[in-house]
């Protein structure tokens, strides 16, 4: 047995001898000339645009006579749209627009949707908004990023809802 160890022992000794002795001296050596990328190519510098205007303002834009009346304009001008009172799509539209600087609405957007034909009145409506009283930051007007919900619903007797005015 122990015979065994010391012949297992000397075999594996002179295995790794032989392999940690390797001339490498005749082993050829290849050079490889990897050509250059073409400009055309190389990847580009990701260029990150700060966008033109601002989430928060110090004083926020507001619809002109206040919220009631913008209550007041979206009950008077959303159209429930024909297909989605007879199919009953119903749900909430986030419109996100900006106020500029001189209250002018721009950069129209759906945020969050719901059936096509509920996102497009949505858009309408909000695009057909008189201007606002454009928000002030470090005390001048700034264009101001808005997001506004529209929610569409259908009664259980098939009639959509009427928007409650709301009491200031």
């Amino acid at each position: 047995m122990i015979l065994k160890g010391f012949l297992f022992l000397g075999l594996f000794l002179l295995g790794v001898g032989c392999f940690s002795q390797t001339d490498t001296s005749s082993v050829p050596v290849v050079e490889v000339n990897i050509p250059s990328v073409p400009e055309s190519l190389q990847p580009k510098e990701k260029i990150i645009e700060k966008p033109d205007f601002i989430d928060v303002a110090d004083v926020p834009p507001e619809y002109p006579g206040g919220m009631q009346n913008m209550y007041d304009f979206l009950a008077e001008n959303v159209k429930y749209p024909e297909i989605a009172l007879t199919e009953g799509y119903q749900g909430k539209v986030y419109i996100r627009f900006v106020v500029n600087e001189d209250g002018s609405l721009s950069n129209f957007s759906i945020a969050k949707g719901a059936h096509s034909s509920l996102n497009e009145e949505a858009l309408r409506v909000i695009q057909s908004m008189p201007n606002w009283i454009p928000g002030e930051h470090q005390g001048k007007p700034a264009k101001v990023s808005y997001t506004m919900p529209i929610n569409f619903m259908i009664h259980s007797d098939g009639k959509k809802d009427k928007k409650k005015k709301r009491k200031k």
